[in-house]
């Protein structure tokens, strides 16, 4: 398995709450290889993906994974748009200060 596929396969086991702390740490561990995945994570029809996917951008967004975090802001779920709002600003100011 690539890191690539690795990712996805990741990514999509955000559905599991048992074990999405974990998944988490994994992705983070692979770096830059779980970018492509996350920012696809971000349009999964499953909200608790599309927050852990947030999670992981949370600190580390560039220019383009700010726009995917922007377009939460419209999230179908209504508990998120508070929580991607904080997830926007910050990694702004992250992004802002490299």
């Amino acid at each position: 398995m690539t890191p690539t596929t690795d990712a996805a396969r990741l990514v999509s086991s955000f559905t599991d709450a048992a074990t999405r702390v974990d998944t988490l740490m994994r992705l983070q561990a692979l770096g830059e290889a779980a970018l492509s995945a996350v920012r696809e994570g971000l349009k999964h029809p499953d909200w608790h993906v599309r927050h852990w996917c947030a999670i992981y951008l949370d600190r580390g967004a560039d220019p383009d994974t700010l726009k995917d975090l922007v377009r939460l802001l419209t999230d179908p779920e209504p508990t998120q748009s508070p929580a991607n709002i904080a997830r926007i600003t910050r990694a702004r100011s992250t992004w802002c200060r490299s």
